[in-house]
């Protein structure tokens, strides 16, 4: 039976790419800076997708999964020339919209505390430094479009070819609140992948006769994405649990050594009370 088999590790494998740009989920804790690094093939570019949203004991799990799903359609309804839009696809249910305006108002603005850095890590014989930064909004997406052209063209501004300067690109998330914790929806989608999904796009354009095998596959496919989405989901929602639960503990580790040492200082006070008050009693 190779056909089938083959048939299904087609599927597959085909499932596995399309889910390769799901997107990823961090938190930033109060007053910290969280950043990460990636590289830009020398023939391709990429933009970056950054939505804010309320930490997990702000926000209810539908609430966040929403907005996890919009950024993943976003950056799957893009184009190679415009990039990705700045605006969600699907409408906004009631019970997300309501939630989303009571905790605008208890902040009164819909302005986050998150800054985003963009930068180019520079070579050594040229140490331009290319900044881009940008203010974020609460739920609203923050785009870094064509992130490798706009870097060339800084570096050619200031006379330099871009390979003399690209050697990975950095990107930092700060959080300036000092007393509210904020989570990120995090995608990066490369050029290429724009230019095979087009291609692709326009090949099922031009095949209008489906067989019932290839209905059957495009359903298979469509039914393992969405599973692989799921796992990717519950595996953010682990990290998130364990990221807690270990903050938790070093808390409770903590205030433990703290009740140790008040448990240690209050039994010395009272062992040096309890001799001056014998001493003092000429009961010693």
């Amino acid at each position: 039976m190779p056909g089938p088999i083959l048939l299904l590790l087609g599927s597959l494998l085909l499932t596995m790419r399309l889910a390769e740009s799901y997107p990823m989920l961090a938190q930033v804790d109060e007053g910290e800076e969280r950043c990460f690094n990636f590289n830009i093939p020398e023939d391709d570019d990429a933009h970056l997708v950054f939505v804010v949203i309320p930490s997990e004991d702000d926000i209810e799990d539908s609430e966040e999964s929403w907005y996890i799903d919009q950024v993943f359609k976003l950056t799957k309804k893009k184009s190679e020339k415009t990039g990705v839009g700045g605006r969600f696809i699907d409408k906004m249910p009631d019970n997300i919209s309501k939630q989303q305006k009571e905790f605008m108002e208890s902040t009164e603005t819909n302005e986050s505390p998150v800054s985003i850095e963009l930068s180019v890590n520079p070579s050594t014989e040229h140490p331009i430094k290319y900044k881009n930064r940008q203010q974020t909004k609460y739920f609203l997406p923050t785009v870094f479009g064509h992130v490798r052209k706009t870097s060339a063209s800084h570096s050619h501004n200031q006379g330099f070819h871009v390979n003399n300067l690209l050697r990975g690109y950095r990107i930092c998330m700060l959080n300036n609140d000092q007393d509210r914790q904020v989570q990120i929806i995090i995608d990066v989608v490369m050029m290429s992948q724009t230019s095979q999904e087009e291609e692709k796009a326009a090949g099922f354009e031009k095949e209008k006769h489906l067989t019932p095998l290839e209905q059957s596959l495009d359903q298979n496919i469509a039914a393992a994405n969405k599973v692989l989405r799921e796992m990717k989901y519950m595996e953010q929602r682990e990290y998130g649990m364990r990221m807690t639960a270990e903050s938790i503990n070093a808390r409770v580790r903590w205030f433990s050594y703290l009740s140790v040492a008040v448990l240690l200082v209050v039994t010395y006070v009272q062992v040096t009370y309890l001799k001056r008050y014998f001493h003092k009693k000429k009961l010693m």
